[in-house]
């Protein structure tokens, strides 16, 4: 992606003219286009007037664009996305420090405060209605023909208002969350919003989220041409291509989440990716205009053609967003520096509307109506989103071992025995992010599926590279409740297989274990599981299972540490080429590892070889379990946890201090049978 081209300034204030556009879409007479140009507008009386009032009103002077339907829309808008209690408030001190553009959207949940805000400033004569634009959009599930004037007069009703300024498709998506693929299509969504205008209910309408591809099929067929298009635009995702293509076709680009530090998806790319707000270069033209960055990106903004819609519920934070980034601009060096800075990223990318093909016949087989990220966008910007998020996180690359059936499963995992609800989701995806490729789930699978939906549509991992576990509880353990739990395993974790499924205790509802081991073999055979286990099994029961088995028991699951070695059960599994996973290899069954501490763990000689290789204590139990030829499961919630726990891969116990573990006193079994 290019830098644009940088307009030549001459001006305090930048706005916008508009003049024929020879390159007008096919059918489009006399369309004007708007250029960004330098000449001074300045807003007075007559154009966007500002009433100089009493109070906390106060005039300042604003750039505006002229839209192609001839109404002037200003290029500094408040964004009330996720403001809630505090929307009101928020807009009665934007119209008071002199705001004249309010962006909406019915999605957002609080257009009855914003109407409120208003009101209330109206009812003061602070400003009168026809001097500030207000924008709301239309949300995915009115997009039926029918639907779309009832939805407008719903969001007419809550702000209060007789007609809006600019009404928008929010997304081109005709359902909640994405499924839907014989739903209304824009075109027939289109007509029913030129209705509006015809109606007088909005003066302009446009849309939100489109590529170039699909407004062209738009603009080509549209009776009433888009005014707008409100597209993700910040000095780290300039949408160049995009924003040329309106020009040339005279459709504003207002710009959301112009700082680039969208707050709108708490479970997306936008947490993980770097801020605008903390680049060097923005920094350095801030601080030579004794600015703040904040402030700076949003005049860059403003110069880059756009209508700029920042967030707050700041009162002074509010009017310095207006007042801040008006009379003053970047100089031609400095805005050609800030439009070339070489991070580009869309940070809200829609994942939440992307759906790929599932062989889950119980979910949506045939995806959703994008089944990509480059149909949802129509750009070829995929693969850098991938490239970026594999490098985002530095990862540790975990060995692993290779099972008696030629799989492989890595040697270190996470565990989530009794996480603390609510985190479990969390502290898997923290995992994923930091290298772990093998979770071991307990009954939690809700949570953690959410989170491996997620790391898969960010492309953080392929789901031929993760192992995940899985348990079969007592109370299934029967041929039709094993199949009954993997089944139900599946579709929770939106899982086409599982990679490992263990019967967790050699006991339950288990008159016939043969017949349950039988129905567990059968799902192998279905490709449902990969491969099957056992947990808690001792010597004599493992025996009798091999007696019958078919399919080989690949894992052993057990309680292990220096204070529960388990020797010889650990050498039939290695004469039988099953490997022992360790639950617990830090000797504390409580599900908040972090809380081990030289106080919990007293053993003496522990504590001796940690202090010498200035190591945690539970750090050096987890190492003797690596070394001692088992895999690995602790738990952890904290992202340092995590970390700590990865750590133990880049160093050894000596041979001493193994050995010297490895022969200290033996202690109780600390996880009792159930």
């Amino acid at each position: 992606m290019g830098a644009a081209t940088v307009p030549e300034v001459t001006s305090r204030l930048w706005s916008m003219k508009t003049m024929d556009n020879p390159d007008a879409a096919p059918g489009v007479k006399n369309n004007p286009r708007t250029v960004l140009d330098a000449s001074i507008e300045r807003q007075k009386s007559g154009n966007l007037p500002v009433v100089p009032l009493k109070g906390n009103h106060f005039e300042v002077e604003q750039p505006y664009a002229m839209l192609n339907n001839g109404s002037r829309i200003p290029l500094i808008g408040l964004g009330t996305y996720k403001g809630l209690d505090s929307t009101q408030t928020a807009v009665e001190a934007a119209l008071r420090a002199g705001y004249q553009h309010i962006d909406c959207a019915a999605r957002y949940g609080n257009e009855t405060s914003i109407g409120k805000g208003i009101s209330n400033v109206l009812k003061e004569g602070i400003v009168k209605r026809q001097n500030i634009f207000i924008t709301s959009k239309l949300w995915n599930t009115n997009h039926a023909p029918d639907k779309v004037q009832g939805a407008c007069e719903k969001t007419l009703k809550d702000l209060q208002l007789d007609y809006l300024d600019l009404y928008l498709i929010h997304w081109n998506v005709s359902d909640e969350h994405g499924w839907q693929t014989d739903g209304p299509t824009i075109l027939e969504t289109w007509e029913a919003m030129e209705k509006l205008v015809d109606a007088g209910l909005v003066k302009a309408i446009g849309v939100s989220n489109l590529s170039i591809k699909k407004l062209e099929a738009l603009v080509k067929a549209a009776r009433i041409q888009p005014s707008v298009n409100q597209v993700e635009v910040h000095p780290y995702f300039r949408n160049d291509d995009l924003i040329e293509w309106c020009r040339r076709h005279g459709i504003h680009v207002s710009a959301y989440c112009p700082l680039g530090t969208p707050s709108s998806s708490a479970k997306q790319v936008t947490r993980y990716a770097p801020s605008a707000t903390q680049d060097p270069v923005l920094s350095s033209i801030a601080k030579a205009h004794n600015k703040s960055i904040q402030h700076t990106i949003i005049r860059w903004g403003v110069q880059h053609g756009t209508s700029v819609l920042p967030k707050s519920s700041n009162p002074g934070r509010i009017k310095d967003n207006l007042h801040q980034t008006v009379g003053w601009e970047l100089t031609p060096e400095e805005y050609k520096r800030a439009t070339s800075l070489d991070f580009q990223l869309r940070m809200v990318d829609g994942c939440q509307f992307v759906h790929p093909p599932t062989e889950d016949p119980q979910a949506h087989p045939q995806g959703g109506l994008y089944k990509s990220f480059t149909d949802l966008w129509d750009d070829d910007t995929e693969p850098q989103r991938g490239v970026f998020i594999k490098g985002l996180y530095t990862t540790i690359a975990i060995p692993s071992l290779k099972l008696n059936n030629g799989r492989e499963m890595p040697i270190l995992g996470l565990g989530t025995w009794k996480a603390p609800p609510g985190e479990v989701g969390m502290t898997v995806e923290r995992g994923l992010r930091a290298g772990y490729r093998h979770v071991d789930c307990d009954g939690n699978e809700g949570e953690v599926g959410e989170s491996l939906r997620l790391i898969f549509k960010e492309k953080v991992i392929e789901r031929q590279d993760l192992h995940f576990t899985s348990q079969l509880m007592p109370k299934d353990c029967h041929p039709a409740g094993a199949k009954k739990a993997v089944d139900g395993t599946l579709l929770t974790l939106g899982l086409d297989y599982v990679d490992l499924f263990i019967i967790h205790w050699p006991h339950g509802r288990a008159d016939d274990f043969e017949g349950t081991w039988k129905a567990m073999e059968a799902m192998v055979y279905e490709g449902k599981v990969h491969s099957l286990g056992v947990s808690n099994f001792d010597v004599d029961k493992l025996e009798s299972l091999m007696d019958f088995a078919k399919v080989r028991p690949v894992i052993n699951q057990v309680e292990l540490n220096p204070n529960r070695r388990e020797s010889e059960l650990l050498r039939l599994c290695r004469d039988l080429s099953i490997e022992v996973m360790a639950y617990s290899p830090m000797s504390k069954s409580q599900p908040d590892t972090a809380k081990i501490n030289g106080q919990n763990i007293k053993d003496k000689l522990l504590q001796s070889i940690a202090a010498k290789l200035n190591k945690h204590p539970g750090e050096v139990f987890l190492r003797w379990a690596i070394q001692h030829g088992t895999i690995v499961i602790p738990k952890a919630v904290s992202a340092d946890l995590l970390q700590h726990h990865l750590a133990v891969l880049d160093w050894e116990l000596s041979e001493e201090d193994y050995n010297a573990l490895t022969t200290s006193a033996a202690r109780r079994r600390e996880v009792l049978e159930l």
